[in-house]
């Protein structure tokens, strides 16, 4: 009798230690997708010829980089940032991507050829700006647009 029940507490706390989130009982960190932008998409043309096509690409984050102080390839690459990565992901075929974060502000950029890119800043520079709060879930989507026309 001794044994089953020390063998069925050993089971209930073997499950409790396993699948625990990463931060608290909710996932938290970047829900999110890459998708490549190609082509035409100005405004008031009839024949826009763009297309919108979900990749697979290595996701880095940093702690949040302000952008006034980095010099950029193009306008949108980066190369040897001085600057803390905090964590990596690849996103699937279809572009969906996922990655566990502690709370605080983050840039998310996407390695391309031709280096890290990222394109767009908050209204205090920080590149490619994502917030992540305590046991919440942040949607982003990294549009990759320099192949693109608007």
């Amino acid at each position: 009798m001794f044994l089953k029940l020390f063998s069925l507490l050993l089971v209930f706390a073997l499950i409790g230690c396993s699948h625990k989130p990463k931060f608290g009982t909710h996932f938290q960190g970047i829900n999110g997708k890459v998708v490549f932008y190609k082509g035409n998409f100005m405004p008031g043309t009839n024949k826009s010829s763009g297309t919108i096509t979900p990749v697979e690409r290595k996701i880095i984050v940093f702690k949040a980089i302000d952008a006034t102080k980095k010099q950029a390839i193009d306008g949108v690459f980066y190369k040897d940032l001085k600057a803390e990565k905090v964590g990596e992901t690849v996103s699937d075929k279809n572009g969906n991507f996922k990655i566990g974060l502690p709370a605080g502000k983050y840039t998310v950029l996407v390695e391309e050829e031709k280096g890290l890119y990222g394109n767009g800043t908050d209204g205090n520079g920080i590149l490619v700006p994502v917030d992540i709060f305590p046991n919440q879930e942040t949607k982003l989507e990294l549009k990759i647009t320099y192949e693109a026309f608007f």
